[in-house]
């Protein structure tokens, strides 16, 4: 539980008919990075539509003076989503994030007593799959030379797939007030599902 401690080394020398021989003190100082991590997102609710915008937020505290060195923050966006823009802020300055193509978005740098926000924006794209729901996950973890491998944490979100009607539109098309997409019960009686 100490992220910081001073050891104090001393040495003696002694032989036969000499006196004892004490040397100075040496204080040195051992330690590690006292991180804390949080992963958030603007998005609370768990149902999400098509075209959405998903910003994910990434905060890394060390709250220790010793440096977490080689740190590699590394963020998974969630399959289904398309990477946006993505930025840094680090000592009061701001860093820009690019795309690599792929979900894995990371950043590599140093930190020492201070704060990094990693900011990452995605959009939700139409859900290909013959699903109406679609649940998708973004992880996020960090990893250093003296920080231990640690997830900071998972967000899970469901995207409620858009109706077509056939001409690649959801909602109602034919202009009068009742939805498209209703389905007739054995009564006769048209019904519609609410989601969100």
């Amino acid at each position: 539980g100490e992220y910081k401690k001073q050891i104090e080394t001393n040495t003696e020398v002694k032989a036969e008919n000499t006196e004892t021989n004490q040397s100075s003190s040496v204080i040195n100082t051992i330690g590690k990075p006292k991180i804390t991590t949080k992963l958030e997102c603007d998005v609370k609710q768990k149902y999400i539509y098509e075209k959405d915008i998903l910003n994910y937020t990434i905060t890394i505290t060390n709250e220790n003076d010793m440096t977490a060195s080689n740190l590699q923050i590394l963020n998974i966006i969630p399959e289904n989503t398309t990477f946006i823009s993505g930025s840094y802020e680090k000592n009061g300055r701001k860093y820009t994030i690019l795309s690599n193509g792929s979900n894995i978005v990371t950043v590599n740098t140093s930190l020492t007593q201070g704060t990094i926000i990693v900011n990452i924006k995605a959009r939700v794209e139409k859900v290909t799959a013959n699903v109406e729901e679609l649940e998708i996950e973004d992880t996020a973890s960090i990893e250093g030379n003296n920080v231990e491998n640690t997830t900071i944490g998972q967000i899970r979100h469901t995207i409620l797939k858009a109706k077509d009607d056939g001409n690649n539109n959801g909602g109602n098309q034919d202009g009068n007030n009742k939805p498209n997409g209703g389905e007739i019960g054995d009564d006769g009686i048209e019904r519609y599902k609410v989601k969100g």
